[in-house]
C-alpha cells in the first residue's frame, strides 16, 4: 500500500481463512520501505502540479512498480516467507474524480492509480490483484473508500457502535452500528488527514511531517485561515463522498505563508483537520460509543488530544490496542480484498460507495 501521504511502501504478509462468511487473518509480518528520493520527488511534483508528459508517465509507471517489487522481495527475505500466493496491489493514486463531468461529448468519471499489475506479476512470478477502484466507479460509485469492507468484517461489534477513523493523507471514517448488516455500513472521506499538515511542515519547516504535533503545539489558531478553510463545501457534503489532493493541496495554504507565524499556520491547519473529522462524525455518524484510530495520524499526539477534547463522550482507542498495527491496516485491508477477489467474493459496499450493485473488485494478473 502506498497512500496519499507518499511516506513510502507499507507491506503486510497475511494468511486468511474463512468459514460460513466469517473471516480470520494472521499477520505474519509487516514493514515499511521508503521510496527512493528521486521517485518520491517526481510523484510529489506530478500530484501537486497535475501535469506531466506521456513519456514521463509511462516510465514512471514501471519505475514505481519496480520499487514495489523490490520492497516485496526484501519483505520476503526479512520475513522468511518465500511462498506468496498473491499480492494485493493498490497503486499510487495520481487522480481521483468520481463525479461525472462533460468530457469529449460524454459524461465521464475516472480514477487513476499508477502501477502496472501485469509488470509486477511478471517480475515476481506471482498472481497480482490490482485496479480495485475502476469497476465501482463504472457502476456509478465513488470508487472509495474500500477499506470499510475490511472494517465491517474485523472491527464490527455486537454490543456497541464503532467508528473506524483512518487518518492518512486524507481522513475517512467507517460507521459500524452495533450488530449491523453490510448494507447498514456508512463510510466516507471527511477531508484532510495529514496532507495539509505535511505540506506546512515541508514548506515552512523543511521536515517531512510534524512529529507528534510538536510544531502545531507551539502555535495559535489564526481565525482568518480557520474561518476560510471550514467553508470548503466538501466538509459538510452528504455521503457518499470521497476526495484527495485534487482538493486538499498546497493551494489552500500557500497564500498565508509569510503573512503569519509558521507555527500559527500549522496549528490552524491541524485544528482544521480535527474540525473536519469531528464535524463529519457529528453530522453523519452519531451516536457512537468507540472510535478506533489508525493511519499515520494515530501517531500525532496533538491530533489525538484535540479529538479527545472535542468528542468527550466517545472512547478513543488506537487500533494497535486491538492487535492491528495502525501503519499496516490499509496494507492488510488490500491483502484481504485480493484474497476475496480470488474467491470471487463481492467486496464493494454500495451503501458506502453509491455503486448500483455489489461486485468483486480488482483485476487479476498472472493466472
Amino acid at each position: 500500500m502506498t497512500g496519499t501521504s507518499l511516506d513510502g511502501i507499507d507491506i503486510a504478509i497475511c494468511k486468511f481463512n474463512s468459514f460460513q462468511n466469517k473471516y480470520n487473518f494472521e499477520l505474519i509480518w509487516q514493514g515499511h520501505f521508503c521510496f527512493s528520493n528521486q521517485l518520491r520527488s517526481l510523484l510529489l511534483d506530478i500530484i501537486s502540479n497535475k501535469s506531466t508528459d506521456l513519456k514521463t508517465l509511462s516510465q514512471l509507471n514501471i519505475a514505481y512498480t519496480n520499487e514495489i517489487a523490490n520492497a516485496i522481495e526484501q519483505a520476503k527475505i526479512k520475513s522468511g516467507i518465500s511462498n506468496i500466493e498473491a499480492v494485493g496491489f493498490h497503486g499510487q493514486t495520481l487522480w481521483h474524480n468520481p463525479q461525472k463531468e462533460a468530457f469529449c461529448g460524454q459524461s465521464v468519471a475516472s480514477t487513476f492509480q499508477l502501477g502496472s499489475g501485469t509488470h509486477l506479476s511478471t517480475v515476481l512470478n506471482t498472481k497480482v490483484v490490482y485496479d480495485f477502484r475502476t469497476s465501482d466507479i463504472a457502476l456509478g460509485g465513488q470508487g472509495a473508500p474500500l477499506v470499510p469492507f475490511f472494517d465491517y468484517h474485523f472491527l464490527k461489534s455486537d454490543n456497541e457502535n464503532v467508528i473506524a477513523l483512518n487518518i492518512g493523507g486524507i481522513s475517512n471514517i467507517t460507521f459500524l452500528p452495533k450488530n449491523c448488516s453490510a448494507d447498514a455500513v456508512i463510510a466516507f472521506d471527511c477531508g484532510p488527514g495529514n496532507c495539509l499538515i505535511d505540506i506546512c511542515a515541508q514548506k515552512l519547516f523543511g521536515v517531512d511531517f510534524d512529529e507528534n504535533g510538536a510544531l502545531a503545539s507551539q502555535g495559535e489558531i489564526v481565525p482568518e485561515i480557520f474561518d476560510e478553510l471550514i467553508t470548503i463545501n466538501f466538509i459538510r457534503q452528504k455521503p457518499p463522498k470521497s476526495t484527495g489532493k485534487e482538493l486538499f493541496n498546497v493551494s489552500l495554504t500557500q497564500k498565508f505563508f509569510g503573512k503569519y507565524s509558521k507555527y500559527d499556520i500549522i496549528r490552524t491547519v491541524a485544528e482544521f483537520t480535527v474540525y473536519a473529522i469531528v464535524e463529519n462524525i457529528r453530522l453523519y455518524a452519531n451516536p457512537v460509543d468507540k472510535i478506533v484510530v489508525s493511519g499515520g495520524g494515530a501517531k500525532n499526539s496533538y491530533i489525538l488530544s484535540a479529538l479527545r477534547k472535542q468528542i468527550e463522550s466517545s472512547e478513543i482507542v488506537i487500533i494497535d490496542e486491538l492487535g492491528i498495527p495502525s501503519g499496516a491496516k490499509e496494507a492488510i485491508a488490500f491483502a484481504f480484498l485480493a484474497y476475496c477477489k480470488l474467491l470471487g467474493i463481492a467486496t464493494n459496499l454500495p451503501s458506502v460507495t453509491g455503486a448500483s450493485k455489489s461486485i468483486s473488485l480488482g483485476v487479476v494478473a498472472g493466472y
